[in-house]
């Protein structure tokens, strides 16, 4: 079962969209997974990344919500014109509107970011100190940098020393505030500060967001003393996971990965 709903964030709307499993009963509780966009992307993803993603796993029993980033996909606003910090106030009230909802494990919610997103997810998390696992598709290392290399380093350039009001990329203007609101976040610095257990996914072949962060991400992560986690990488895959090949190994590789410390944390539970 699928559901359109608006978030509200700043009396503007965030568009949204939740997947229920289909055995929902009157006692049903499920661990929610909230997928985080990326750079000018929306919760469809490309080429329906997101949709067919949380398609499968609502049918393995996870309820999910994808959502757009204000100024994105059908939400409000104006997406150049948001801060990074802004993103994360977004991530949390749809995090807060999703654990109000109906059949959900509030204390099972679940982060998954993708590029720009992955960021963003990580800070949410550490943030907001109860989201019990975090998935990271493709995660940027270095927000500021890494926008600036998507846009074109020559274009920034020239916007700056112009003097411009804002920069026109993809048809969404950017001002400056948007690229130094990313400057102060280092989420590579910030992975120690996030307690629960991380799966970590990259394409080898990422022309866009090099798949090394992914390997700093795993030696930040493993180097904590409470958490576990695990990173896997698809040969040849790029960015956005384009073909069905790199679709299917992705999701697969990541419902293996919730499954194991699902069980892992039932086991966790049971006293000696």
């Amino acid at each position: 079962m699928e559901q359109q709903v608006m978030i509200e964030w700043q009396e503007k709307g965030l568009a949204a969209t939740v997947h229920y499993p289909e055995s929902l009963s009157n006692t049903s509780r499920f661990p929610l997974i909230i997928i985080c966009h990326g750079f000018t992307g929306s919760r469809q993803g490309v080429h329906r990344l997101f949709v067919n993603a949380a398609r499968r796993l609502a049918e393995k029993e996870y309820a999910v919500l994808r959502f757009d980033y204000s100024g994105c996909g059908e939400s409000e606003g104006e997406y150049g014109r948001t801060y990074f910090d802004e993103f994360i106030q977004q991530t949390r009230q749809a995090i807060a509107f999703g654990r109000q909802l109906e059949y959900i494990d509030s204390a099972n919610v679940i982060l998954l970011g993708h590029s720009l997103g992955g960021a963003i997810a990580l800070y949410t998390a550490v943030l907001d100190g109860n989201i019990s696992r975090l998935i990271l598709w493709s995660a940027v290392g270095n927000p500021f940098e890494d926008i600036v290399s998507i846009v074109g380093e020559k274009a920034y350039r020239s916007f700056q020393a112009e003097g411009k009001a804002s920069l026109d990329y993809l048809g969404y203007s950017f001002t400056k505030d948007f690229f130094d609101s990313m400057i102060p976040y280092q989420p590579l610095l910030k992975a120690s500060a996030y307690k629960g257990d991380v799966f970590i996914i990259h394409g080898t072949a990422d022309d866009e967001i090099p798949s090394a962060y992914s390997e700093e991400y795993d030696k930040k992560f493993c180097s904590r003393q409470k958490g576990m986690c695990e990173s896997y990488f698809i040969q040849g895959a790029g960015h956005t996971y384009s073909s069905c090949g790199e679709k299917e190994e992705l999701v697969r590789h990541t419902l293996s990965w919730l499954f194991k410390t699902e069980k892992q944390n039932e086991n966790a539970e049971i006293p000696n």
